[in-house]
């Protein structure tokens, strides 16, 4: 029998992924949104913006993707996702915001983010052993297998990231003279963020685009 004083790089992947901070694992969501890339029928999409001031106020439609620290439950009224979408639909920066109405807010689901997290974090895990496979002396297999996870890992979470960020806020307001309300609706399917967003609104009547004709 020969017993090893190192541990395997599933037991330290294990151990990397539970000694890491919440702060690392957010960045890594937010750094991700960031990349996302797709605008679907927005002019632009604006992915974690720092407070209101970051988010344009012009006659253009935009989609604001609301940070991980702000998720939303079905039916809430008081979700962190809808106090911060309040906050910028109302102003930008110190100014009271004009096009309000073009404005609409992608939040996360609370009840799934923990599973997103959890995936980030094996993920930077394999990440950081691979990285750092000279220092712990790894062999080819070791090598092979935590380049393999880190990959598996990797499209894990940009599976959970689509699935987690599922909630459309639209504000929306009946009467005229009266508050704003906020319309929730569910994103299903595959596709970027950005164009899931888009077809929700098209097929709810909240955004359109007309043939110079029908105009």
């Amino acid at each position: 029998y020969w017993f090893s004083t190192q541990p395997s790089v599933t037991r330290l992947a294990q151990d990397r992924a539970e000694n890491l901070s919440a702060e690392d694992i957010l960045e890594e969501v937010k750094r991700r949104l960031r990349n996302y890339g797709s605008k679907g029928d927005f002019v632009a999409v604006h992915a974690v913006p720092e407070g209101s001031a970051g988010v344009i106020d012009e006659m253009t439609a935009r989609l604001v993707i609301l940070g991980p620290e702000h998720p939303h439950s079905q039916k809430a009224v008081d979700s962190a996702a809808l106090a911060e979408a309040t906050s910028i639909l109302n102003t930008r920066g110190q100014a009271p915001r004009l096009y309000r109405n073009m404005l609409v807010f992608l939040a996360a689901d609370k009840r799934s983010l923990s599973d997103l997290e959890s995936a980030v974090a094996q993920y930077l895990a394999w990440k950081s052993i691979f990285t750092d496979e000279e220092r712990l002396n790894l062999n080819t297999t070791q090598r092979r297998q935590a380049e393999t996870k880190q990959d598996e890992a990797d499209k894990t979470v940009s599976i959970r990231l689509n699935e987690t960020y599922c909630w459309l806020l639209s504000p929306i307001q009946p009467d005229p003279k009266g508050d704003v309300e906020w319309e929730e609706g569910k994103l299903q399917g595959t596709d970027p963020m950005a164009v899931k967003a888009s077809r929700r609104l098209r097929g709810t009547g909240l955004i359109a685009a007309y043939s110079a004709t029908s105009l």
